[in-house]
């Protein structure tokens, strides 16, 4: 999915608030399973609550625990291709997960050998950021919130020439073209984590940093730069570099009350480095989301083209 630019990086050093507008039209989709294809949107948790209570009693799903929710549907949300998308979510609903939203189309550059970066210090035309996923919990009824991003080339590797990486990085969604009075939910439960290139070194976070749930929910986590003491440099595939930050990822579950809730979720991420660093992120009052930032030369911001209605969503 592409990602839009939302404003131009300035070269002004000084502290600046910016309002950013979302779109507030999207596309309604949902998993191509059976229910997805036939199943009214006010029904889908039912009929998906029937089927996996059926596969229970048939001994061909089970309870699943937080971990297992949370690696299978980021594995699903990092998915390069359609029809792996589509072996996964068979498999998530042995564990009583069914996909009610996910307009991701794109397919994932493969990771590729380090090399020196041409295009200067990393814009937003460098990585790609999904829009939001949401999946239901048949097992608890609960509603599982997820966006994921990754970088499409190395020019992350240009944060190393100012010195330091800068402030944590910031990522999550907000909700636009929202009916406050119809959100009775909270969020249950948080996780974020941020990987390197081939999934092999993380670091995350079970806290939230900004967002209180009914307007959106974002974290902030700090990227790092890791030698490669394997390194070989007559070897093509080797690095010299793993980059946590490379892939990020933020999962949000809100209880059963969320299938009211009317509202659309839009994905961000921010890039800081050197002196960048975020003084304050608002989810306020729709359609705007503000940003106050300092040293904005040193970072930049990017959206998800489409956004994910939620299952209350009036249209």
């Amino acid at each position: 999915m592409k990602i839009k630019k939302i404003f131009a990086i300035g070269m002004a050093s000084i502290l600046l608030a910016y309002t950013v507008f979302f779109p507030t039209t999207a596309t309604y989709t949902v998993n191509s399973s059976k229910i997805g294809k036939t199943t009214p949107k006010h029904e889908f948790a039912i009929a998906a609550k029937a089927e996996y209570e059926e596969k229970l009693s048939s001994g061909t799903a089970h309870a699943p625990n937080y971990e297992e929710k949370d690696a299978i549907i980021q594995k699903y949300s990092f998915a390069s291709v359609l029809s792996e998308k589509n072996t996964i979510a068979k498999e998530m609903k042995t564990m009583g997960l069914y996909v009610y939203y996910d307009n991701n189309l794109s397919v994932m550059n493969d990771t590729k050998p380090l090399t020196s970066p041409e295009d200067g210090l990393p814009t937003e035309n460098d990585v790609e950021l999904h829009s939001p996923i949401i999946v239901y919990c048949a097992d608890n009824d609960t509603w599982y919130i997820s966006t994921s991003g990754h970088w499409k080339n190395d020019d992350w590797h240009s944060d190393t020439k100012t010195g330091k990486l800068g402030a944590p990085n910031a990522f999550g969604y907000s909700f636009s073209d929202y009916l406050q009075e119809t959100y009775r939910s909270s969020v249950v439960r948080t996780i974020s984590v941020m990987w390197n290139q081939d999934f092999t070194m993380q670091a995350s976070s079970g806290n939230r940093s900004d967002g209180s749930g009914s307007y959106g929910n974002g974290v902030r986590l700090s990227d790092k730069i890791v030698k490669n003491k394997a390194y070989n440099e007559n070897d093509p595939e080797s690095i010299p570099y793993y980059y946590i930050g490379y892939h990020w990822y933020l999962g949000c579950v809100y209880d059963s009350n969320f299938a009211t809730f009317s509202a659309i979720a839009t994905s961000y991420y921010i890039h800081l480095y050197d002196s960048a660093y975020i003084k304050d992120i608002n989810f306020v009052a729709q359609p705007r989301f503000s940003i106050t930032l300092s040293n904005k030369q040193d970072c930049f911001f990017a959206y998800s083209g489409d956004q994910a209605k939620t299952p209350g969503y009036k249209n």
